[in-house]
């Protein structure tokens, strides 16, 4: 696996079964459907300000990570 691209994340066996699940009926991978599901949360969730303190944390992330 790409480690620079994929990362793998633990989820509950329920979790990951309606996951699959509500892929599988959507048509998409379950990897495609947690990024859908996550860009919907981040947008309902989040103010301006918390996106932007998000972004700035992503960066720091990836700096360490390249680093």
């Amino acid at each position: 696996m790409d480690t620079t691209k994929w990362k793998s994340i633990l989820a509950t066996r329920k979790v990951y079964t309606e996951l699959a699940a509500l892929a599988r009926i959507e048509g998409r991978t379950i990897s495609g459907q947690l990024r859908l599901i996550f860009e919907a949360w981040k947008q309902e969730n989040l103010s301006k300000r918390d996106l932007q303190l998000l972004q700035s944390e992503v960066e720091a992330v990836e700096n360490v990570v390249v680093n």
